[in-house]
Protein backbone atom coordinates (compact mmCIF):
# COMPACT_ATOMS: atom_id res chain seq x y z
CA UNK A 1 0.00 0.00 0.00
CA UNK A 2 1.28 3.57 -1.12
CA UNK A 3 0.02 6.50 1.27
CA UNK A 4 0.06 9.71 -0.59
CA UNK A 5 -0.23 12.52 1.99
CA UNK A 6 -1.13 15.92 1.35
CA UNK A 7 2.08 17.14 1.41
CA UNK A 8 3.12 14.82 -1.87
CA UNK A 9 0.60 16.80 -4.08
CA UNK A 10 0.31 19.85 -2.49
CA UNK A 11 -1.89 22.56 -4.84
CA UNK A 12 -1.34 26.20 -5.92
CA UNK A 13 -4.18 28.75 -4.29
CA UNK A 14 -5.22 28.78 -1.08
CA UNK A 15 -8.21 27.56 0.93
CA UNK A 16 -9.14 27.50 4.14
CA UNK A 17 -9.13 24.57 6.50
CA UNK A 18 -12.82 24.53 7.42
CA UNK A 19 -13.37 20.37 8.48
CA UNK A 20 -16.87 19.45 7.47
CA UNK A 21 -18.68 15.95 7.92
CA UNK A 22 -20.31 14.50 5.05
CA UNK A 23 -24.11 14.19 5.23
CA UNK A 24 -24.21 10.26 5.01
CA UNK A 25 -22.04 10.41 8.13
CA UNK A 26 -24.04 11.86 10.11
CA UNK A 27 -27.58 9.96 9.26
CA UNK A 28 -25.21 6.98 9.67
CA UNK A 29 -24.85 7.85 13.13
CA UNK A 30 -28.05 8.56 13.77
CA UNK A 31 -29.38 5.12 12.76
CA UNK A 32 -26.52 3.93 14.94
CA UNK A 33 -28.11 5.66 17.69
CA UNK A 34 -31.58 4.75 17.26
CA UNK A 35 -30.21 1.37 17.35
CA UNK A 36 -32.40 -0.14 14.17
CA UNK A 37 -33.13 -3.88 13.44
CA UNK A 38 -29.15 -4.51 12.87
CA UNK A 39 -27.77 -6.94 14.63
CA UNK A 40 -31.19 -8.12 16.36
CA UNK A 41 -31.71 -4.69 17.72
CA UNK A 42 -35.37 -3.29 17.66
CA UNK A 43 -36.31 0.50 17.65
CA UNK A 44 -39.72 1.99 15.80
CA UNK A 45 -37.36 3.65 13.07
CA UNK A 46 -36.33 -0.21 12.00
CA UNK A 47 -40.12 -1.44 12.46
CA UNK A 48 -40.43 1.47 10.01
CA UNK A 49 -37.58 0.54 8.03
CA UNK A 50 -38.96 -3.53 7.79
CA UNK A 51 -42.30 -2.58 6.81
CA UNK A 52 -40.98 -0.22 3.99
CA UNK A 53 -38.49 -3.16 2.86
CA UNK A 54 -41.37 -5.37 2.99
CA UNK A 55 -43.33 -3.30 1.26
CA UNK A 56 -40.85 -3.15 -2.23
CA UNK A 57 -40.55 -6.80 -1.98
CA UNK A 58 -43.86 -6.37 -4.46
CA UNK A 59 -41.60 -5.45 -7.53
CA UNK A 60 -39.42 -8.87 -7.13
CA UNK A 61 -41.64 -10.75 -9.37
CA UNK A 62 -41.15 -7.97 -11.78
CA UNK A 63 -44.18 -6.11 -10.64
CA UNK A 64 -44.57 -2.48 -9.32
CA UNK A 65 -44.98 -1.33 -5.90
CA UNK A 66 -45.67 2.46 -4.13
CA UNK A 67 -47.52 5.46 -5.39
CA UNK A 68 -47.11 6.02 -9.01
CA UNK A 69 -44.51 9.09 -9.97
CA UNK A 70 -45.54 12.52 -11.19
CA UNK A 71 -45.96 12.13 -14.89
CA UNK A 72 -42.85 13.54 -16.89
CA UNK A 73 -42.84 17.03 -17.72
CA UNK A 74 -40.88 19.72 -19.83
CA UNK A 75 -38.36 21.71 -18.85
CA UNK A 76 -39.41 25.21 -19.95
CA UNK A 77 -37.31 26.59 -22.58
CA UNK A 78 -34.64 23.34 -21.69
CA UNK A 79 -32.93 21.79 -24.95
CA UNK A 80 -34.58 18.62 -26.24
CA UNK A 81 -33.82 15.66 -24.39
CA UNK A 82 -31.01 13.89 -25.83
CA UNK A 83 -30.53 10.21 -24.19
CA UNK A 84 -27.73 7.96 -25.27
CA UNK A 85 -27.83 3.91 -24.07
CA UNK A 86 -24.12 4.12 -24.06
CA UNK A 87 -22.18 0.60 -23.92
CA UNK A 88 -20.16 0.98 -20.58
CA UNK A 89 -17.90 -1.45 -19.15
CA UNK A 90 -19.39 -4.20 -20.15
CA UNK A 91 -23.19 -3.86 -20.56
CA UNK A 92 -25.60 -1.25 -22.07
CA UNK A 93 -27.17 1.20 -19.58
CA UNK A 94 -31.12 0.45 -19.57
CA UNK A 95 -31.86 1.52 -15.52
CA UNK A 96 -31.34 4.05 -12.65
CA UNK A 97 -30.80 2.34 -9.22
CA UNK A 98 -31.61 4.24 -6.33
CA UNK A 99 -30.52 3.35 -3.18
CA UNK A 100 -32.97 3.94 -0.03
CA UNK A 101 -31.39 4.35 3.42
CA UNK A 102 -34.68 4.37 5.20
CA UNK A 103 -36.29 1.89 3.43
CA UNK A 104 -33.15 -0.43 3.60
CA UNK A 105 -33.51 -1.05 -0.41
CA UNK A 106 -31.90 -0.51 -3.91
CA UNK A 107 -35.19 0.14 -6.23
CA UNK A 108 -33.79 -0.70 -9.88
CA UNK A 109 -35.95 1.62 -12.35
CA UNK A 110 -36.18 0.96 -16.25
CA UNK A 111 -35.12 3.85 -18.85
CA UNK A 112 -37.78 4.81 -21.32
CA UNK A 113 -36.00 5.63 -24.67
CA UNK A 114 -35.99 9.54 -23.50
CA UNK A 115 -33.88 8.55 -20.36
CA UNK A 116 -37.12 9.11 -18.13
CA UNK A 117 -37.90 6.63 -15.69
CA UNK A 118 -40.83 4.12 -15.88
CA UNK A 119 -42.25 4.26 -12.43
CA UNK A 120 -42.80 2.50 -9.54
CA UNK A 121 -39.57 0.73 -9.94
CA UNK A 122 -39.85 -2.53 -11.46
CA UNK A 123 -38.06 -4.57 -9.07
CA UNK A 124 -36.34 -3.83 -5.47
CA UNK A 125 -33.53 -5.40 -3.81
CA UNK A 126 -34.21 -5.32 0.13
CA UNK A 127 -31.23 -5.39 2.34
CA UNK A 128 -30.42 -6.20 6.30
CA UNK A 129 -28.77 -2.86 6.57
CA UNK A 130 -29.01 1.12 5.83
CA UNK A 131 -27.76 1.81 2.40
CA UNK A 132 -25.34 4.63 1.71
CA UNK A 133 -23.70 5.70 -1.82
CA UNK A 134 -23.83 3.24 -4.53
CA UNK A 135 -22.14 2.72 -8.11
CA UNK A 136 -22.26 -0.20 -11.01
CA UNK A 137 -18.92 -1.99 -11.68
CA UNK A 138 -17.69 -4.08 -14.51
CA UNK A 139 -20.71 -6.05 -16.14
CA UNK A 140 -23.08 -4.49 -14.45
CA UNK A 141 -21.81 -5.86 -10.77
CA UNK A 142 -23.65 -3.65 -8.11
CA UNK A 143 -21.52 -2.13 -4.84
CA UNK A 144 -23.57 -0.80 -2.11
CA UNK A 145 -21.90 1.29 1.48
CA UNK A 146 -23.17 -0.25 4.43
CA UNK A 147 -23.61 2.45 6.63
CA UNK A 148 -24.07 0.42 9.94
CA UNK A 149 -20.86 -2.20 9.44
CA UNK A 150 -18.61 -0.19 7.61
CA UNK A 151 -18.04 -2.15 4.38
CA UNK A 152 -18.78 -2.26 0.60
CA UNK A 153 -21.23 -5.04 -0.47
CA UNK A 154 -21.06 -6.61 -4.12
CA UNK A 155 -23.94 -8.04 -5.50
CA UNK A 156 -24.29 -10.06 -9.35
CA UNK A 157 -26.10 -7.61 -11.88
CA UNK A 158 -29.86 -6.96 -11.29
CA UNK A 159 -29.56 -8.22 -8.32
CA UNK A 160 -33.19 -7.78 -6.02
CA UNK A 161 -35.44 -9.73 -3.34
CA UNK A 162 -33.28 -10.72 -0.94
CA UNK A 163 -30.46 -12.09 -2.93
CA UNK A 164 -27.12 -12.14 -1.17
CA UNK A 165 -23.67 -10.67 -1.96
CA UNK A 166 -21.26 -12.40 -3.64
CA UNK A 167 -18.79 -10.47 -1.81
CA UNK A 168 -17.96 -7.97 0.47
CA UNK A 169 -14.52 -5.16 1.38
CA UNK A 170 -14.29 -4.69 5.06
CA UNK A 171 -13.28 -1.32 5.69
CA UNK A 172 -11.90 0.38 9.00
CA UNK A 173 -12.86 3.59 8.42
CA UNK A 174 -16.47 5.16 8.03
CA UNK A 175 -17.44 5.12 3.88
CA UNK A 176 -19.20 8.15 2.21
CA UNK A 177 -18.57 7.43 -1.21
CA UNK A 178 -17.80 4.75 -3.64
CA UNK A 179 -16.48 4.75 -7.55
CA UNK A 180 -15.67 1.56 -9.62
CA UNK A 181 -13.38 1.75 -12.63
CA UNK A 182 -13.58 -0.03 -16.36
CA UNK A 183 -11.12 -1.91 -15.08
CA UNK A 184 -12.39 -3.05 -11.80
CA UNK A 185 -10.65 -1.09 -8.89
CA UNK A 186 -12.64 0.06 -5.72
CA UNK A 187 -12.16 3.44 -5.26
CA UNK A 188 -14.11 4.64 -1.21
CA UNK A 189 -14.01 7.92 0.22
CA UNK A 190 -13.87 8.86 3.62
CA UNK A 191 -15.61 10.56 6.25
CA UNK A 192 -13.05 12.07 9.08
CA UNK A 193 -9.87 9.66 7.38
CA UNK A 194 -9.20 12.61 4.29
CA UNK A 195 -8.41 10.32 1.94
CA UNK A 196 -9.51 7.94 -0.78
CA UNK A 197 -8.69 4.13 -0.11
CA UNK A 198 -7.92 2.36 -3.55
CA UNK A 199 -8.74 -1.73 -3.65
CA UNK A 200 -7.83 -3.67 -6.57
CA UNK A 201 -10.41 -5.76 -8.33
CA UNK A 202 -12.15 -8.33 -6.69
CA UNK A 203 -10.54 -7.35 -3.34
CA UNK A 204 -12.63 -9.08 -0.15
CA UNK A 205 -12.88 -9.49 3.14
CA UNK A 206 -10.36 -7.19 5.24
CA UNK A 207 -8.07 -5.69 2.29
CA UNK A 208 -5.25 -3.60 2.22
CA UNK A 209 -5.65 -0.76 -0.28
CA UNK A 210 -3.21 -0.56 -3.03
CA UNK A 211 -3.15 3.04 -2.96
CA UNK A 212 -4.50 5.70 -0.22
CA UNK A 213 -4.83 9.04 -1.36
CA UNK A 214 -5.46 12.10 0.77
CA UNK A 215 -7.38 15.71 -0.36
CA UNK A 216 -5.22 17.90 -1.45
CA UNK A 217 -6.41 20.63 1.40
CA UNK A 218 -5.82 18.77 4.67
CA UNK A 219 -9.86 18.54 4.99
CA UNK A 220 -11.32 15.31 7.02
CA UNK A 221 -13.82 14.17 4.77
CA UNK A 222 -14.43 12.80 1.20
CA UNK A 223 -17.83 14.03 0.43
CA UNK A 224 -17.40 12.50 -3.38
CA UNK A 225 -15.60 10.09 -5.86
CA UNK A 226 -15.72 9.93 -9.53
CA UNK A 227 -13.72 7.98 -12.27
CA UNK A 228 -13.80 9.04 -15.99
CA UNK A 229 -13.93 6.58 -18.71
CA UNK A 230 -9.43 7.33 -18.89
CA UNK A 231 -9.42 6.11 -15.28
CA UNK A 232 -8.49 9.75 -13.79
CA UNK A 233 -10.14 10.39 -10.10
CA UNK A 234 -12.22 12.92 -8.84
CA UNK A 235 -12.70 13.77 -5.04
CA UNK A 236 -14.49 16.50 -3.62
CA UNK A 237 -14.75 18.22 -0.01
CA UNK A 238 -16.06 21.04 1.37
CA UNK A 239 -14.74 23.75 -1.03
CA UNK A 240 -12.76 21.94 -3.51
CA UNK A 241 -12.76 19.10 -6.45
CA UNK A 242 -9.39 17.63 -6.96
CA UNK A 243 -8.71 15.51 -10.15
CA UNK A 244 -5.92 12.84 -10.13
CA UNK A 245 -4.41 10.79 -13.27
CA UNK A 246 -2.93 7.40 -12.76
CA UNK A 247 -4.65 6.89 -9.06
CA UNK A 248 -4.23 2.92 -8.90
CA UNK A 249 -0.18 3.23 -9.65
CA UNK A 250 0.75 6.49 -8.98
CA UNK A 251 -1.51 9.08 -8.28
CA UNK A 252 -0.48 12.53 -9.52
CA UNK A 253 -3.10 15.92 -8.90
CA UNK A 254 -3.77 17.39 -12.29
CA UNK A 255 -6.16 20.16 -11.04
CA UNK A 256 -7.90 20.92 -7.77
CA UNK A 257 -11.28 23.26 -8.90
CA UNK A 258 -12.04 26.13 -5.99
CA UNK A 259 -14.50 28.20 -8.01
CA UNK A 260 -15.42 31.49 -7.13
CA UNK A 261 -17.12 31.49 -4.31
CA UNK A 262 -20.33 28.57 -6.05
CA UNK A 263 -18.99 25.66 -4.09
CA UNK A 264 -21.07 24.81 -1.14
CA UNK A 265 -19.59 21.32 0.04
CA UNK A 266 -19.54 20.15 -2.99
CA UNK A 267 -20.51 16.25 -3.10
CA UNK A 268 -21.43 13.14 -5.52
CA UNK A 269 -19.98 13.65 -9.38
CA UNK A 270 -21.03 12.35 -12.27
CA UNK A 271 -18.89 12.92 -16.14
CA UNK A 272 -20.57 12.89 -19.14
CA UNK A 273 -19.55 11.45 -22.15
CA UNK A 274 -17.70 15.43 -23.36
CA UNK A 275 -15.75 15.04 -19.97
CA UNK A 276 -18.12 17.90 -18.36
CA UNK A 277 -18.11 17.27 -14.66
CA UNK A 278 -21.52 17.48 -12.64
CA UNK A 279 -20.97 17.88 -9.16
CA UNK A 280 -24.23 18.03 -6.40
CA UNK A 281 -23.90 21.36 -4.35
CA UNK A 282 -26.15 20.38 -1.49
CA UNK A 283 -25.06 24.01 0.42
CA UNK A 284 -26.86 26.17 -2.18
CA UNK A 285 -29.19 23.47 -3.19
CA UNK A 286 -27.94 22.64 -6.84
CA UNK A 287 -25.59 21.53 -9.65
CA UNK A 288 -22.58 22.43 -10.78
CA UNK A 289 -21.39 21.79 -13.79
CA UNK A 290 -17.56 22.34 -14.83
CA UNK A 291 -15.57 22.01 -18.06
CA UNK A 292 -13.00 19.41 -18.91
CA UNK A 293 -10.34 22.73 -18.50
CA UNK A 294 -11.52 24.45 -15.40
CA UNK A 295 -9.28 24.52 -12.86
CA UNK A 296 -8.39 26.77 -9.62
CA UNK A 297 -10.84 29.73 -9.38
CA UNK A 298 -12.12 28.81 -12.82
CA UNK A 299 -16.21 28.83 -12.32
CA UNK A 300 -18.66 26.58 -13.50
CA UNK A 301 -19.78 26.67 -16.85
CA UNK A 302 -23.04 26.63 -15.59
CA UNK A 303 -25.55 26.42 -12.33
CA UNK A 304 -28.17 23.88 -12.78
CA UNK A 305 -31.28 24.01 -9.95
CA UNK A 306 -34.69 23.11 -9.40
CA UNK A 307 -38.06 23.98 -8.54
CA UNK A 308 -38.71 22.34 -6.01
CA UNK A 309 -35.06 23.20 -4.60
CA UNK A 310 -32.91 20.32 -4.45
CA UNK A 311 -32.95 19.59 -0.42
CA UNK A 312 -29.40 17.34 0.10
CA UNK A 313 -28.50 16.41 -3.42
CA UNK A 314 -25.67 14.56 -2.30
CA UNK A 315 -25.40 12.04 -5.22
CA UNK A 316 -25.91 12.00 -9.40
CA UNK A 317 -26.10 10.46 -12.38
CA UNK A 318 -25.57 11.81 -16.37
CA UNK A 319 -26.40 10.55 -19.58
CA UNK A 320 -26.39 12.50 -22.88
CA UNK A 321 -28.45 15.66 -21.52
CA UNK A 322 -30.06 13.61 -18.92
CA UNK A 323 -29.10 14.60 -15.24
CA UNK A 324 -30.49 12.64 -12.16
CA UNK A 325 -30.30 13.96 -8.49
CA UNK A 326 -31.46 12.67 -5.27
CA UNK A 327 -33.55 15.23 -3.28
CA UNK A 328 -35.07 15.06 0.40
CA UNK A 329 -38.21 16.67 0.14
CA UNK A 330 -39.91 16.01 -1.45
CA UNK A 331 -37.99 12.00 -1.05
CA UNK A 332 -37.93 12.21 -5.09
CA UNK A 333 -35.56 11.69 -7.90
CA UNK A 334 -34.98 14.68 -9.99
CA UNK A 335 -34.66 14.26 -13.84
CA UNK A 336 -33.14 17.59 -15.09
CA UNK A 337 -31.39 18.74 -18.33
CA UNK A 338 -27.77 19.08 -18.03
CA UNK A 339 -27.13 21.55 -20.48
CA UNK A 340 -29.90 23.91 -19.46
CA UNK A 341 -28.64 26.83 -16.79
CA UNK A 342 -30.36 28.37 -14.09
CA UNK A 343 -33.81 26.90 -12.31
CA UNK A 344 -35.79 24.50 -14.30
CA UNK A 345 -38.63 22.79 -13.91
CA UNK A 346 -37.89 19.08 -13.71
CA UNK A 347 -38.22 16.73 -17.24
CA UNK A 348 -39.47 14.02 -14.41
CA UNK A 349 -39.89 13.94 -10.58
CA UNK A 350 -40.14 10.49 -9.35
CA UNK A 351 -41.73 9.70 -5.76
CA UNK A 352 -43.08 7.05 -3.83
CA UNK A 353 -44.25 5.95 -0.61
CA UNK A 354 -41.60 2.96 -0.73
CA UNK A 355 -38.97 5.57 -1.04
CA UNK A 356 -38.61 7.33 2.08
CA UNK A 357 -34.77 8.45 1.67
CA UNK A 358 -33.05 8.32 -1.65
CA UNK A 359 -29.57 8.45 -0.98
CA UNK A 360 -27.31 6.85 -3.95
CA UNK A 361 -28.32 6.87 -7.48
CA UNK A 362 -26.85 5.06 -10.49
CA UNK A 363 -26.71 3.97 -13.80
CA UNK A 364 -26.45 0.32 -14.53
CA UNK A 365 -27.85 -2.56 -16.93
Amino acid sequence: MTRHTADSHRRRGNVSDTRSVHPSARFAHHIESEATMFNGRISPLGAFAAAIASLSLAGCSGGSSGVPATPPQSAGGAAPLAFSQAQSDGYSIGALYVADNVGKSVFRFVLNGDGTLKAPAGTSLVLPYNPGAIAIGQNGSLFVVSLVNNSVQIYKPKACCYDKPIRQVKLQFQPTSIAVDAKGYLYVGGSTTGYVAVFKPGARGIATPVQVISLPDRHFTVNGVAVDAAGNLYMSDTNEISEFSTPTTNPTLQRAIIGNGQQAGPAGMALDASGELYATNPGAQNVLAYSPTANGTSPADRVISSSPALLANITAAVNGNVLYVNNTNPASIELLNAQTSGQQTPIQSVTGSYMPSPVGVALGP
